[in-house]
């Protein structure tokens, strides 16, 4: 078994080493769905135990960097694979509180590249168009809003009601969280960097949603603007090359 994984490993480090590097950097902005969040809170009063029922309507949203290096590793049918880290980082300020917020969108990517995007030949620079789709996994916190809605029906028989324990310290802001760990849907379209198709740079706009999974958690929806670095493979000098030997 560790003959296995020490061969994988060397498998996946021979193909970072013949990959086409890019990296994609802009900003960004995401902003979620809002989401009625219902509590039974239990308390004490004068050792007697008491419970109330609070309702909430949250919303998050943020602004920040954004940095994406990924790996062209291989090409399947005229377009690249690749893998990569998705990242922005930001700060804002809370909409409640005042305070600051430290923002981050965090993931690990798998896309599918074409166009101008495929970096595996560099005859996709003729190209006017790049896009690329993919899936990934990660985690996004930002600055999250909430207001109360006193809704009168939530009872202990609600679906999804949080369940929050006074007597320990909990309160109903604890769970009130721009929090979200689950599954990224993301692409994005490309043309040439000033529209000069002889440079190898683009520039971009990328789109993504990630999905609620939690029952305190929000779905996000979000955009980026960005330039693209990175090299193509040059598969144009190998063929001047591989013609010129078949004359002599």
């Amino acid at each position: 078994m560790k003959k296995i994984n020490l061969l994988a490993l060397m498998m996946i480090v021979a193909n970072m080493a013949i990959a086409q590097f890019q990296i994609d950097l802009g900003a960004t902005i995401a902003i979620s769905n809002s989401k009625q969040l219902n509590f039974m809170v239990q308390t004490t009063n004068q050792g007697i135990p008491q419970t109330s029922f609070q309702s909430y309507k949250i919303s998050a949203a943020g602004e920040g960097i954004f940095s994406y290096p990924k790996f062209h590793l291989s090409e399947f049918m005229g377009h690249s694979i690749s893998v990569g880290l998705p990242i922005s980082l930001g700060v804002t300020s809370n909409s409640q509180t005042g305070e600051s917020a430290f923002l981050y969108d965090m993931n690990m990517a798998a896309d599918i590249n074409g166009g101008r995007l495929n970096k595996k030949s560099d005859d996709n620079m003729d190209k006017l168009i790049g896009y690329y789709a993919g899936l990934g996994f990660g985690i996004t916190n930002t600055d999250v809003g909430y207001e109360s809605t006193n809704d009168a029906s939530v009872t202990a028989n609600t679906k999804n009601i949080i369940k929050v324990n006074g007597t320990n310290g909990e309160n109903v802001y604890d769970f009130m969280t721009g929090k979200s760990v689950g599954l990224l849907i993301h692409g994005g379209v490309t043309v040439p960097y000033r529209f000069d198709r002889d440079n190898s740079s683009n520039m971009g706009l990328r789109l993504f949603v990630k999905p609620a999974f939690g029952k305190n958690q929000v779905t996000y929806f979000g955009g980026s603007v960005f330039i693209s670095f990175g090299k193509y493979t040059e598969t144009r000098h190998k063929k001047k090359t591989t013609t010129t030997k078949k004359k002599h």
